[in-house]
């Protein structure tokens, strides 16, 4: 009776279901895969099968016009560099035609790792805007896009479905004249344990959680939530000098889209003139509507910015416009409260609330660059009592007695003063 039920399972397996490895420019997978002559015959062999499969690329610089893309309605596959130093994929480019590096497109198990992206080069400004690497229902670890410094209007990553981008970097010019985005999410994306830099961070218009990740902006948003939920935590957003630069942003003046923007263990600093720290504005002209924007900030800093934080809200519809509500809560924060703004205009509504407000200016560790809370800093030891759990942006222990006083209690910010 076993043999019948073993033999009937064996023949419902549907066929391909094995898994595969297949081998480009790899000498070492080839003694044990099987040898594909090009990246692109390998995706789309693993694609006719349901897997799960592995493409594993040797050390080298491939470029393939039209770039690289992996879908399977069914199956998946891991395609796996050298590393982001060695394997680096691009694509020439079309100067008439938005283009794509790397598209993968699947269930949850596709993964892209160990590789480098490199957009192709725009020579003149173009309205066709590229994207370096595309994940649709897909994950990427350990990978590295960088563009040329020509480049405008792109995107290093393209997040749909349910994706995420762990322990990778993301590095585009911060021009202000035509601006990229580090990262645009438009579904259930995580982004942790990585590096941004961009005119623009990250733009959501889905679900979005963001850990441990470093983001230099530009002229544009750190983080810009255009619709949706974005949950931060302990992160290091950086402004620069530039100016109009805004940390993190809940606003979309076109759309009666809801946004809601959770910052926790988060650092805001620098910015040139105009520059803001938390923006919520809810000031969009909504006929027959209205619209709802809401911003917590708990056990967090902002130091630098023109502005710290903006809330302000109004509905200036000549039809029948409804109440745009935009509300700012902080606890447990530190940031100039002189610096404020606080606006309700036509039809608009809303208030900052904060709890347990730490003043007075934040102590950084010296050196360039390097904000960790300074011995003796209003930072150390000021967050939330009942808070624990977690590692900082350094991998730290969240929760530690960094003034000596022999009570642990969560500091404020990216950093954990150890």
């Amino acid at each position: 009776m076993v043999g019948v039920v073993t033999a009937a399972l064996f023949l419902a397996l549907p066929a391909g279901a094995s898994a595969t490895t297949y081998c480009v420019h790899d000498p070492v997978c080839s003694a044990t895969g099987t040898t594909e002559p090009s990246i692109q015959t390998a995706l789309d062999t693993a694609g006719t099968h349901l897997g799960p499969d592995t493409v594993k690329v040797g050390p080298g610089s491939y470029s393939r016009m039209g770039g690289y893309s992996y879908a399977s309605g069914n199956g998946s596959v891991a395609l796996i560099g050298a590393g982001a130093g060695q394997t680096k994929l691009t694509n020439p480019g079309n100067p008439t035609n938005p283009d794509n590096v790397l598209v993968m497109t699947s269930g949850p198990k596709t993964t892209v790792q160990n590789l480098r992206v490199i957009l192709p080069s725009d020579s003149s400004f173009t309205l066709f805007a590229d994207t370096g690497l595309t994940l649709s229902g897909a994950s990427a670890n350990g990978v590295s896009v960088t563009a040329p410094s020509t480049v405008v209007l792109d995107t290093g990553v393209d997040m749909g479905g349910t994706s995420s981008f762990t322990n990778g970097s993301v590095t585009l010019p911060q021009s202000s004249l035509a601006p990229d985005t580090a990262i645009s999410n438009r579904n259930a994306g995580v982004v942790s344990d990585s590096a941004l830099a961009g005119a623009n961070g990250i733009q959501n218009i889905g679900s979005l959680t963001v850990n441990r990740t470093r983001i230099l902006t530009g002229s544009g948003e750190g983080i810009d939530d255009l619709a949706g939920t974005a949950s931060v935590h302990n992160s290091l957003i950086y402004l620069g000098s530039f100016a109009g630069a805004v940390g993190i942003r809940a606003g979309n003046p076109i759309s009666e889209a809801a946004m809601v923007v959770h910052a926790d263990h988060v650092t805001i600093v620098g910015g040139g003139p105009s520059s803001t720290g938390l923006q919520a504005r809810a000031t969009a002209g909504i006929d027959n509507g209205q619209q709802s924007v809401t911003a917590t900030l708990t056990n967090s800093t902002i130091s630098g910015p023109q502005t710290s934080i903006d809330r302000e809200a109004q509905n200036t519809s000549t039809t029948n416009p409804g109440t745009n509500t935009a509300n700012v809560t902080t606890s447990y924060s530190n940031y100039a409260q002189f610096k404020q703004k606080n606006v309700n205009g036509a039809n608009g509504a809303g208030s900052t609330t904060p709890d347990h407000f730490v003043p007075g200016t934040p102590a950084f560790a010296p050196g360039a660059n390097d904000f960790r809370p300074a011995a003796g800093s209003i930072l150390v030891d000021s967050g939330d009592p009942h808070f624990s759990g977690g590692t900082d942006l350094a991998g730290d222990p969240r929760v530690f007695d960094g003034d000596g006083d022999g009570i642990a209690i969560t500091d404020l910010g990216a950093y954990e003063r150890q």
